[in-house]
């Protein structure tokens, strides 16, 4: 089981500890540096795995490596199959999670709480194609120079529903009207 997962962490962080690098080294990507292993860290490609524990594992590694001067804040970000994304902030005393507040708190199985992503709810949906700036007229005022100009500019739906503003039409007949300003120019 577990689910398909991505992981990438900031790049400030102690060294690592033998220990974490013999028990994560065949799921995760470290970061060797003049002979040992370091932050950042990132899931291996394709990876399907179980990633319960790593949070703790990294926090116990601020914790073993506390110098009493530098107390480093872990970044943590996983993306999720189920396209939810998830931050994480690992110190010494802490795992905060941060997710979008619309969606509902859950505790999972350590206990720590945070938000529900997964579900048909919130898959990405189609971007929305955004009109060049000052190409639609305010609502109430279009005019028939506005139309025109939006036939010109390629912008035949936004024309219609200007069309319509002006002329009592349905909406055949502004598409009949649409097909004729653009033939007629």
């Amino acid at each position: 089981m577990g689910i398909r997962c991505t992981f990438v962490t900031s790049f400030a962080g102690p060294r690592l500890p033998t220990w974490f690098v013999e028990k994560w080294q065949a799921s995760v990507c470290l970061c060797p540096q003049d002979g040992d292993y370091t932050f950042p860290l990132s899931s291996k490609s394709g990876t399907k795995a179980h990633w319960g524990g790593i949070l703790e594992d990294i926090q116990r590694v601020l914790q073993d490596t506390y110098d009493g001067k530098w107390d480093p804040v872990i970044e943590f970000v996983y993306l999720h199959e189920c396209c939810g994304v998830t931050h994480i902030q690992i110190s010494r005393g802490a795992i905060v999670y941060s997710e979008p507040t619309s969606w509902r708190p859950v505790e999972d199985a350590n206990g720590h709480q945070h938000y529900d992503y997964c579900g048909p709810k919130n898959r990405l949906q189609p971007a929305k194609r955004l009109l060049p700036p000052g190409l639609l007229p305010p609502p109430g005022t279009a005019t028939m120079a506005d139309v025109e100009r939006l036939v010109r500019a390629g912008e035949d739906v936004v024309a219609m529903r200007c069309y319509r503003e002006i002329h009592p039409v349905n909406l055949a007949e502004a598409h009949k009207a649409i097909n004729d300003l653009r033939n007629a120019t």
